[in-house]
């Protein structure tokens, strides 16, 4: 479940979404059950949920504005979630108990495998900027090495 909130204003959470998730998502849920995984899995779904949400949110806090009259002229939302508690809905439904606050847009921590692909990336961009800068300095010494032959 997805909820919203003025980030200044009404500390109350609304509701915003039922979200059903994938086969990941699910097998994320699954791990909030063991001890082991529970900090992980938790970590994970908040961090994929508030990506989703921040890259669409022009759209959705323009939904924000027009479904909900108390937040038609908050300046920032803040967003949450929970996990069905299916002893509980209502409670879940309702934001009453158990509403994760999802990290803000800037906060939003990579994972190891992404910062390591963002590392790779920048290797690769200045391996290649270093091997045309090289080509460049071969093809001009090249030319200064063999000069054009004398015209008769």
């Amino acid at each position: 479940m997805l909820f919203v909130r003025s980030k200044l204003g009404l500390k109350r959470w609304l509701p915003l979404n039922v979200v059903t998730g994938g086969s990941q998502a699910n097998v994320l849920v699954k791990g909030l059950e063991s001890d082991l995984t529970k900090e992980t899995s938790m970590n994970t779904l908040v961090r994929d949920i508030a990506k989703t949400i921040y890259k669409d949110k022009v759209q959705i806090e323009a939904l924000v504005r027009e479904k909900f009259a108390p937040l038609k002229f908050a300046k920032e939302f803040e967003y949450g979630m929970c996990i069905l508690n299916k002893e509980k809905p209502r409670e879940s439904l309702m934001g009453l108990s158990g509403v994760q606050l999802l990290p803000a847009e800037g906060d939003i921590v990579a994972t190891p495998v992404e910062s390591l692909a963002a590392g790779a990336a920048g290797v690769l961009d200045t391996i290649g900027t270093g091997f045309a800068n090289f080509t460049k300095s071969i093809q001009a010494s090249g030319s200064a090495l063999n000069p054009p032959p004398a015209s008769p």
